[in-house]
């Protein structure tokens, strides 16, 4: 897609007042990003972290492994069809496997997830609540502002028949994750892939932190952008953390040890 087609999707986007300053900020935040990652916190996420593979292989249940192994290829045969069909790149899937694991085995009644682009984590975590028969996902997300009717792409790879414990809200962080938290009591998992900045990060664990409890399994993508991940669980003096190592990217979990 030409340059001339992002400039008209965008403003076509900024019509919408109430996404404006979102798409002000990530503009904003693309143009100040650092060339030059933290090597320190580099350093110390690569001397902390373990492969998703060797991770998997610490599961207690092999037929759980089995199930983990079953559903992403059930996943990436359906979503590979639907993404051929779309004329640009989406962005990366996330460690949806992981996703799968830890809503099959820890059976949780709220899952809430901040990023969903073409959908891999959600329909993970869609799939394993429906085996489980309970339970709800509440996303948060905003919409390729640089291609035309963005919406319609969020979530394209999730099935019709897994959505009906779905509540999705596409109008950026700020916005949406207010809307999910009046619905709901507490966070059982939360998935956290949406603005990867030291802010975003920040400000959305703030806003979720009366909400977040021991007992809350977070996850958080992309944790060598910066490092908030480090900062967060020696602010909160947390233990049960770990790191793995995905794709050629790196996401923090905490509280995993009723699984490994």
């Amino acid at each position: 897609m030409t340059q001339k087609f992002y400039t008209i999707n965008i403003l076509r986007q900024m019509l919408h007042k109430d996404r404006r300053r979102v798409i002000f900020n990530k503009i904003i935040s693309r143009l100040n990003r650092k060339k030059v990652r933290n090597a320190e916190n580099l350093k110390w996420i690569s001397d902390h972290s373990v492969e998703w593979g060797e991770f998997l292989s610490t599961v207690k249940s092999a037929s759980l492994i089995k199930e983990v192994q079953y559903a992403t290829q059930k996943i990436e045969n359906h979503s590979s069809g639907v993404l051929n069909s779309i004329p640009f790149k989406m962005g990366g899937a996330g460690c949806y496997p992981l996703i799968y694991l830890m809503v099959k085995k820890l059976r949780p009644n709220t899952v809430v997830e901040t990023g969903v682009a073409a959908g891999f984590s959600s329909y993970a975590a869609l799939l394993a609540l429906q085996e489980n028969n309970q339970g709800r996902l509440f996303s948060s997300d905003f919409p390729y502002f640089r291609v035309k009717d963005p919406e319609k792409y969020i979530g394209c790879v999730v099935p019709d028949n897994l959505k009906s414990k779905w509540k999705l809200y596409i109008d950026g962080d700020e916005k949406s994750l207010p809307m999910i938290l009046s619905e709901i009591d507490s966070i059982d998992l939360l998935h956290y892939d949406s603005d990867k900045t030291y802010y975003g990060r920040e400000y959305a664990m703030n806003l979720l932190s009366t909400y977040i409890n021991e007992n809350t399994i977070i996850i958080m993508d992309d944790i060598q952008d910066n490092p908030f991940f480090y900062n967060y669980i020696v602010k909160e003096s947390i233990s049960d953390w770990r790191i793995i190592s995905y794709q050629g990217k790196y996401l923090g979990v905490i509280g995993s040890e009723g699984i490994v």
